[in-house]
């Protein structure tokens, strides 16, 4: 995002210099533009953080994986992050790696809302 805000940037100046033929700095833009200016790179930026916020949230859920051995129908349990499942493998909560056998099923339950 930041080097989209600096190619625009550097765009805007380059034909400020070819219009006017001088180079128009930020300082005597006028003031309405300088706030236009500020309040998208505000909104952006609040943008940018709560999208990373929803994110690492969304990564660090708690949620519920059911293991199912296919051959004999065995359920296992395992409580993880929802951001350490990969593929057929994952790491629980207390710290165990597992990595499912190919006779082996995983059912992600939905999170428990507290509600």
């Amino acid at each position: 995002m930041l080097a989209v805000l600096f190619t625009a940037y550097q765009m805007v100046r380059r034909y400020w210099r070819n219009a006017v033929g001088i180079e128009m700095p930020l300082a005597t833009a006028p003031p309405e533009m300088r706030r236009l200016a500020a309040a998208v790179l505000i909104v952006m930026g609040l943008g940018t953080a709560v999208q990373f916020i929803l994110s690492w949230q969304h990564r660090h859920e708690v949620i519920q994986v059911q293991v199912v051995n296919a051959n004999t129908g065995q359920l296992t349990l395992y409580q993880v992050q929802r951001g350490s499942i990969d593929g057929r493998y994952f790491r629980t909560i207390d710290g165990r790696e597992m990595r499912m056998a190919d006779v082996e099923r995983m059912i992600i339950l939905p999170a428990e809302t507290n509600d």
